[in-house]
Order: structure tokens, then C-alpha cells, then sequence
């Protein structure tokens, strides 16, 4: 029997590292995937940083790459942003605790919660928030420990192809500096459905496309999700 199933007319372009752009994709319901392509081009590769790390009381977590790449929790407390790097978190053996969703709500709640003891953040080399001064500035010690580079890299060829046809993308940006790596390669002609995690990764991208950026209703990739599928319901396909 001959298969008439059309191709899905619209791409979603993926640029964060490959670990995270496979699991999101994963995260999408079967229904949303059957409507998309993906082209995944990480704008930012993970590189481990090597280094002899000293006891850790209780950790802070801001990315999953933090408890994937870093010692073994061993039940020890673990302060994290966002639920995904705090069952990241868990997964490493770690007592994890999800303090919000972003850099302000952690610290805010360490802040409310006191904890005794020195506190590691352990991050890559480009972090945002400044967790660890805030933190110091509020009596709680905290050591800022870089255990991975976020390297940047252009779109793949595969990508800018996509770019470069008339069929819909959809790009969803979670990072301002993943917004703006992309913002550096992308031609002003370029017309894209562009989601943004926050307000501050919308600023980074606006003016690059004729189209407005939809901002999600919260900085959680389930509102990436929804986010995602309402863009895709809402362009008109031939």
C-alpha cells in the first residue's frame, strides 16, 4: 500500500546543546511531534572542565549539566533551579531541593531558608544571576566553582537550509546568550516563529524577524511545551 502521509510542513530548529535539544524533544507529546520536523544545531556545546573539586557541604544547581557532570550527591543537600535539573540532581544521588525557577527565586529562598554550612555552586564558565555574591552579600557562604565551558558554535548547514526555505520554522530560544549567538548568523530577510523562555532572552532577539516574539507564561519547559504547540496551531499550512 502506497503511503500518502505528508512530510510535517513545519521545522523546529532546536539550538540548545545536543543533551538538552534531545530531551526536549522527547518532552513533546507523540501528536506534536507527528505535526514537526526537528533540526537540531547546537548554538552551545557542553566541554567538562577538569579540576580536583574540595568537600562539598550542600551544592547549588542553576543547570542539569551541573549535577550530570559533577560528583556524585552522595544524599548530601542539592539547592536547584527548575525541575529538570533537580531531578537531574536526584538522579546523581543528591537530596534535592527545587528552590523555583529561576536565579532570583533560588536565592531569595536560600536567603529565607538559612542554611548552615558553606554552599558550592557548581556551574559552567558563563552563569547568570550571580548567585554566589548575592548569597555571600546575605552572610551565606558560597563558593562559585566552574565545572564546564559552554562553548559557542555556529548553525549547521542542515540549519541555515532550513532557514533558507519557505516552509514555517518555529525556534525556541531558552538562554540569552544562546539568543544572541543565533541573532549573529541569522539575515534580517529571515521570517521565523520565534519563542522566547523569559523576557530577557525576547530582548536579546527582537529585531532580527518580521514576526513578534511569543514570551512564555513561565520560565519552565512545560510553558515551552504549551508555547511550542500553540505556535504550530496557529500557522496556517497549504
Amino acid at each position: 500500500m502506497a503511503n500518502n502521509a505528508k512530510h510535517p510542513q513545519i521545522t523546529l530548529l532546536l539550538t540548545r546543546p545536543q543533551r538538552g535539544s534531545d530531551a526536549f524533544w522527547r518532552a513533546l507529546p507523540v501528536s506534536l511531534r507527528d505535526q514537526l520536523t526537528p533540526i537540531i544545531s547546537p548554538l552551545v556545546r557542553i566541554d567538562p572542565i577538569a579540576n580536583d573539586l574540595p568537600d562539598i557541604n550542600s551544592a547549588i544547581f542553576t543547570s542539569a549539566n551541573g549535577p550530570i557532570l559533577g560528583p556524585n550527591g552522595n544524599n548530601r543537600i542539592a539547592y536547584c533551579v527548575g525541575a529538570q535539573t533537580t531531578q537531574a540532581a536526584r538522579n546523581a544521588g543528591w537530596d534535592a531541593r527545587h528552590l523555583g525557577n529561576t536565579a532570583d527565586q533560588l536565592v531569595d529562598q536560600i536567603i529565607e531558608l538559612a542554611p548552615s554550612g558553606p554552599l558550592t555552586h557548581l556551574c559552567g564558565t558563563h552563569t547568570r544571576g550571580d548567585v554566589a555574591p548575592r548569597l555571600g552579600m546575605a552572610g551565606i557562604e558560597t563558593t562559585q566553582i566552574a565545572i564546564y565551558d559552554q562553548a559557542l558554535q555556529p548553525l549547521s548547514d542542515q540549519a541555515i537550509a532550513a532557514l533558507g526555505r519557505e516552509n514555517p520554522v518555529i525556534l525556541p530560544l531558552f538562554s540569552p546568550r544562546t539568543a544572541r549567538q543565533f541573532k549573529k548568523q541569522l539575515n534580517e530577510g529571515v521570517t521565523l516563529h520565534l519563542i522566547a523562555l523569559s523576557p530577557a532572552v525576547a530582548h536579546e532577539i527582537l529585531g532580527k524577524n518580521t514576526k513578534p516574539v511569543h514570551i512564555c507564561a513561565e520560565p519552565t519547559r512545560k510553558a515551552m511545551i504549551e508555547a511550542v504547540q500553540n505556535v504550530a496551531a496557529s500557522i496556517p499550512l497549504g
